[in-house]
C-alpha cells in the first residue's frame, strides 16, 4: 500500500492519513523575523491532540482551513522521518518527500524491537522519532516573510510505496546524538 494521501483537498487528505490509522492533526508555520521559522500545532493540546477521529478532524480544518497536515511520529503512528539536504539522497525505496525549504524527507518504520529513537539532529539533517512530529503531503504553506515579501512552499512526493525499515548505520548515527530508549 502508498503511503501518502491521494485526494486533492487538504482535509479530505487529512481523513485519508487518518482512515490508515495515522494520527493527524493541523499545524502551521510561524516565520521568525531573523532565521529560520518553526512548524507548530494549531491543536489545543499540540501533537498530544492528534487524532483519527474523522469528525475531529472536520472540525479542525473548519477552522484551519489553510493548516498544514501534522502527523505524529513514533510508536504512535510506526513513523521513523529523517530529513535530509536535498543534494545527499538516501538510496532506499520507503516513501519520501521533499519539503517546502527543499529537503528531503524519508518515512521509515518505527523500531519495534530494541532502542526507541526520539528527535535530534544528525549531520546536515535531522530525524524525528518519538515525540516528534512531521508534515506531509499535499500541505502547502505561505507567509510574508521579515521583507514583506510574499514566500511560498509545497510538501510533493519524491517516491510513494511502503515504509522500510532503517538502515542499522542510520539507526547507529541517531544512538550517538540522541536519547533513545530500551523497548
Amino acid at each position: 500500500m502508498n503511503f501518502f494521501a491521494t485526494k486533492s483537498s487538504i482535509v479530505d487528505s487529512a481523513l485519508e492519513y487518518a482512515s490508515r490509522g495515522l494520527k493527524v492533526f493541523p499545524a502551521h508555520y510561524n516565520p521568525a523575523d531573523h532565521g529560520p521559522g518553526k512548524i507548530s500545532p494549531l491543536a489545543t493540546g499540540g501533537r498530544n491532540a492528534a487524532s483519527t477521529d474523522k469528525e475531529q478532524i472536520r472540525q479542525w480544518w473548519a477552522s484551519f482551513p489553510e493548516a498544514l497536515i501534522a502527523i505524529q511520529t513514533g510508536a504512535a503512528s510506526g513513523i521513523l522521518a529523517v530529513t535530509t539536504p536535498q543534494n545527499t539522497p538516501f538510496d532506499t525505496k520507503t516513501p519520501s518527500f521533499s519539503t517546502y525549504s527543499g529537503e528531503n524527507c524519508y518515512i521509515f518504520q518505527f523500531p519495534t524491537q530494541g532502542e526507541k529513537p526520539s528527535c535530534g539532529d544528525l549531520e546536515g539533517g535531522s530525524f524525528k522519532g518519538e515525540g516528534g512530529f512531521i508534515v506531509v503531503p499535499p500541505s502547502t504553506l505561505a507567509y510574508k516573510n521579515a521583507e514583506n515579501e510574499e514566500v511560498s512552499g509545497c510538501y510533493s512526493v519524491i517516491q510513494d510505496g511502503e515504509m522500510e525499515g532503517a538502515p542499522q548505520e542510520l539507526l547507529e548515527k541517531m544512538r550517538a546524538v540522541a536519547t533513545v530508549e530500551k523497548v
